[in-house]
């Protein structure tokens, strides 16, 4: 392994706790509000609530796997050590392509508040989109630690412009709103919860750096527990001022910038602009720092040549990791739309949930007896995080699902390729 061997670990807690609450907040709570009232009206609050619990309970079991690890891989570590090196690597695919496709879709996003903010059209926005990709990836060619100081600031930022949101949604609040509960009743709710997940998803990342991160073990779980914790309060203050202070809410594509003028005019709406802005492109830049950490974890262990994890002799970053991992983000930004970016995200991060909570349950019964966690760490949470993992997914497109398979089967097919030089 020489000298990743060597790797200096320059994260602290608040660097992972940064990369976790800023990859769970990103485009998501600007343009989902609208969408969940379509389809559920005030019932929407629910949904939010419900993925919130879920995504805790699957945050308990990322807890519990991330104890038993400090190098760096996340999901993929876990299922390597649980399942065996083929099973992890290919949950290590799945991994990387979930990242590649998350980083994709919010630069999407980000490429369309730029364009709107400048009054140009759809060409354009894909051009600021793969701009901003490569930027970033620059960025993080640089090396971990300055990576990790542009996340851990644009984290803080992000924070201000929800804060006005929750003061407009506040002084314009009216729960008469909130009745009827659910006008369209509750057939959607399911999809619609999986629709969320997308919001919510992301705390999943942070273990990722675990091998540049001090005191990892502990460093770690914290970070996780926090950043769902933390999230998950902010999103149900802002939908609840959402629904009782915004009459058009229901499929609303920009909610919160709606709430934003109307309670404080032209200005609210720039802060609200300026504040998404700085939220996809925080989102971005997290996934951007932790993309190449799933490339340097599989050359690591052979899986991928040892050339592709090397780090740069000066600024200590994996250089050639990074590059590949933006110059792929930048080709699904140029060809692919916003919702096939988002419906495959949500489905592949299903699987790294699952295969988490799976991961738990093996380890700990190789635990010797008197070792082991208690039976509602090992088992109770996992299960019941499987559990509602299998629910959502249920309600996921089956295309979805043959991508993902097929992606699997193409990493597999380089990994065979590339086995002669390893």
């Amino acid at each position: 392994m020489g000298d990743r061997a060597r790797t200096a670990r320059v994260l602290s807690m608040r660097h992972v706790l940064a990369i976790g609450v800023n990859a769970i907040v990103g485009a998501g709570i600007y343009f989902q509000p609208g969408r969940a009232a379509g389809a559920l009206g005030p019932a929407a609050l629910l949904a939010w609530i419900a993925c919130g619990g879920f995504c805790a309970v699957v945050a308990l079991a990322f807890a519990e796997a991330s104890r038993r690890f400090d190098g760096s891989g996340g999901p993929y570590r876990y299922a390597d050590a649980a399942f065996g090196a083929r099973f992890g690597y290919a949950m290590g695919v799945v991994c990387w392509v979930t990242s590649v496709f998350s980083w994709a879709t919010v630069a999407h996003g980000l490429g369309g508040e730029l364009a709107r903010a400048t009054g140009s059209g759809d060409g354009t926005a894909r051009a600021f989109a793969v701009g901003t990709t490569l930027g970033l990836g620059a960025l993080n060619y640089l090396g971990v630690r300055l990576g990790a100081r542009v996340v851990l600031g644009l984290t803080l930022l992000k924070l201000v412009p929800l804060a006005v949101v929750l003061v407009a949604g506040l002084l314009l609040f009216d729960g008469a709103r909130f009745v009827p509960l659910a006008p369209h009743g509750y057939t959607s709710f399911g999809a619609t919860t999986l629709f969320i997940l997308f919001a919510y998803q992301g705390f999943e990342v942070a273990p990722v750096p675990a091998g540049e991160t001090r005191g990892a073990r502990d460093a770690v779980p914290r970070a996780v527990l926090l950043a769902v914790g933390a999230t998950m309060l902010i999103y149900l203050a802002i939908n609840t001022v959402a629904i009782g202070g915004l009459p058009d809410l229901a499929g609303a594509p920009d909610p919160l910038y709606r709430l934003a003028t109307r309670a404080f005019g032209p200005h609210g709406a720039t802060v609200l602009r300026i504040g998404g802005i700085v939220s996809t492109f925080g989102f971005s830049a997290g996934v951007a720092l932790v993309c190449p950490h799933y490339v340097t974890a599989l050359a690591d262990d052979r899986h991928l040549p040892d050339w592709i994890a090397r780090r740069h002799p000066r600024f200590g970053g994996p250089t050639r990791a990074t590059v590949l991992c933006t110059s792929v983000t930048a080709v699904l930004c140029a060809t692919l739309d916003f919702s096939r970016l988002l419906d495959f995200s949500n489905e592949a991060v299903c699987v790294q949930y699952l295969v988490t909570a799976a991961s738990v349950v093996v380890l700990g019964r190789r635990d010797p007896p008197g070792a082991r966690p208690p039976a509602w760490r090992s088992l109770v949470v996992p299960a019941g995080a499987a559990a509602i993992t299998v629910w959502l997914a249920s309600h996921g497109d089956w295309k979805g699902w043959l991508a993902i398979a097929g992606t699997v089967g193409l990493g597999f097919a380089a990994r065979a390729a590339l086995r002669p030089r390893l």
